[in-house]
């Protein structure tokens, strides 16, 4: 049976991917993957990720907005950390599990891992530390417990409703 609300998404979906798409070609961007998503709540407003070799990009589009043009952040993936964790088993599998959509950064001395398919910069809801610094050296962490965070609330929300509405706010990081 078809459902009008799933047509309707694939159809928001696939009017951002082009937008995105024709975006990132003018800003000349090289792009590995892209990833479009409805934010919370809705399918007005969609996040779009982007895997470039340098790193990553995390951009919005409401379909209410009037640029052509979608305005990115550019994060690092943590290449660095990636070679030197090359064959740890967490990482693979995740990288696996991800299709390549992960992130390695630094904090506290622990070397985390992150979804970057759930949640939005920095918040994910699938962290994990994979390595723990010793010294010049790393201590790989075979069973690495999940730490997700979540956005505030009381910052997120609100920015998810202008943003919806088309007005051009920054997201809260």
């Amino acid at each position: 049976m078809f459902r009008p609300s799933l047509g309707w998404s694939a159809l928001a979906q696939q009017h951002v991917t082009e937008l995105a798409r024709a975006s990132l070609a003018r800003q000349g961007h090289q792009v590995e993957r892209l990833l479009v998503t409805p934010t919370a709540f809705n399918t007005v407003l969609w996040r779009v990720v982007v895997v470039t070799p340098e790193g990553y990009l995390e951009g919005f589009r409401s379909l209410r907005d009037r640029s052509p043009d979608l305005r990115f952040d550019a994060f690092a993936r943590g290449v660095e950390w990636r070679d030197r964790l090359r064959g740890h088993w967490p990482v693979e599998r995740m990288e696996w599990f991800a299709r390549g959509f992960i992130k390695l950064h630094e904090r506290e001395g622990r070397v985390l891992l992150s979804d970057l398919r759930m949640g939005q910069e920095p918040y994910y809801t699938f962290t994990f530390p994979v390595a723990q610094r010793q010294g010049a050296g790393l201590a790989r962490i075979e069973r690495p417990p999940l730490m997700g965070q979540r956005p505030d609330v009381e910052r997120a929300l609100p920015w998810l409703w202008r943003r919806m509405w088309g007005e051009e706010v920054a997201p809260p990081r």
